[in-house]
């Protein structure tokens, strides 16, 4: 798989023209996050924007397939001279918002048709930049969490937390129940913090995504008076992150 690169190619959005968050928090100032550690749910319908970094032409489109880790496929519109910018081995610079943060990557051309639609396929990314907009900056963890209902309870692993919401992804492997549950639903999350046991933390689902047998839920924590302690340990993660790149920075 050819190698891709991060940037975004001068990519700059205006406060005015940033795009409305469908997860925890909403939009106040862009935040640049980059590298190889933030992934990109792609979804077949996704929209999306494709820029040939050859002369700098972009055209909206649309996600219609990918493979995850191997390739991603988008429907480009039929537009005069589009043709001659769609050859194998062209860059491209993808830019698409997902949960409040605009991600961006270069990556190449891996092959093209043009019948019965302009269609591309290119290389997954294996980095990607963004831009977060959101009142609290997101940080990675790998948390384990219950997650908790009146129509379910399961394990779920949170992927990235802030004072204001989380992501939980669930791995539901029981094909004989129904995952039963949506955007709106209210639930509890018990959060192993440290101290003394879990936290118990209220929430409102915001968005509900599936890939295979995982769910991914968009979550809005609710009852400011239990934000202190997710708080406490945000601080405690982030001081952690910054000595794991401090001490790879000088090479221990």
């Amino acid at each position: 798989m050819p190698r891709t690169r991060p940037g975004f190619g001068g990519f700059v959005m205006s406060q005015a023209a940033a795009p409305v968050a469908n997860g925890a928090d909403t939009a106040q100032g862009p935040r640049r996050v980059h590298g190889a550690g933030y992934h990109v749910d792609f979804a077949v319908g996704q929209r999306c924007l494709v820029q040939f970094e050859r002369d700098g032409q972009k055209y909206r489109s649309v996600i219609v397939g990918f493979e995850q880790y191997c390739f991603v496929i988008a429907r480009l519109p039929m537009a005069p001279g589009i043709q001659n910018r769609m050859r194998a081995g062209n860059s491209v610079i993808v830019r698409l918002e997902q949960d409040g943060t605009v991600y961006g990557f270069t990556t190449q051309i891996l092959t093209v048709a043009l019948k019965p639609a302009p269609i591309m396929v290119f290389a997954y990314p294996g980095s990607v930049e963004g831009l977060q907009y959101r009142h609290h900056k997101r940080t990675q963890c790998m948390l384990p969490t219950l997650v908790v209902n009146d129509f379910l309870q399961a394990d779920g692993l949170v992927t990235d937390v802030s004072v204001g919401g989380c992501r939980v992804v669930i791995d539901w492997r029981d094909k004989n129940r129904v995952f039963n549950l949506m955007s709106g639903d209210g639930l509890e999350l018990q959060l192993h913090l440290g101290g003394q046991g879990p936290q118990a933390v209220d929430a409102r689902i915001m968005n509900v995504k599936e890939l295979k047998r995982h769910y991914t839920l968009g979550l809005k924590f609710e009852g400011e008076h239990k934000h202190k302690p997710v708080a406490h340990f945000i601080a405690r993660l982030e001081g952690a992150w910054a000595a794991i790149e401090d001490g790879a920075t000088r090479g221990f």
